[in-house]
């Protein structure tokens, strides 16, 4: 079977449900396990704003750091689908890496109604030249990469 455009955003918006929300069929995932929550707005919300501001070692980042800079990596794939170059300020895309309760949850929020624009943006995507493919496979990548780092500190947590 060839790569068709069709394919090509079929195979993009499932990984995204995946990595972003959690498997449609939790009987076949890609990438994330197969529980309920395994995907990083689920794998965050888990998470209380005192876990999420804690960093395991000294010069490691939290969680929360962790989400806003996905938050700020989705907003920039925003930007760069909508045919604009993003700012990029890599050093303060780290903040903050302390929240309280309410912070966390607005963070939250603000990271979901991102992540569901950039699915509208990807959605309505038709032009699969090799730049914006290798970005939104970037973005995906990028993206679980930090969700194994989410992760993996949400696991220290539970010890």
């Amino acid at each position: 079977m060839n790569v068709t455009p069709d394919n090509l955003r079929q195979a993009v918006e499932t990984l995204f449900q995946e990595l972003f929300f959690a498997s449609p069929d939790p009987k076949q995932t890609w990438v994330v396990a197969n529980e309920p929550n395994s995907g990083l707005l689920g794998t965050l919300r888990l998470l209380p704003a005192e876990i999420a501001s804690h960093a395991p070692r000294p010069n490691l980042h939290t969680v929360a750091a962790h989400a806003a800079h996905l938050l700020f990596a989705t907003e920039n794939a925003i930007t760069w689908l909508s045919g604009q170059t993003p700012t990029r300020d890599w050093e303060t895309s780290w903040q903050p890496a302390t929240v309280d309760d309410a912070q966390w949850r607005a963070q939250l929020d603000k990271l979901e109604s991102t992540i569901t624009a950039l699915r509208t943006r990807i959605a309505a995507h038709t032009n699969w030249d090799l730049p914006s493919t290798t970005g939104l496979l970037g973005t995906l990548a990028h993206t679980a990469y930090h969700l194994g780092c989410i992760r993996q500190l949400a696991h220290w947590h539970r010890k």
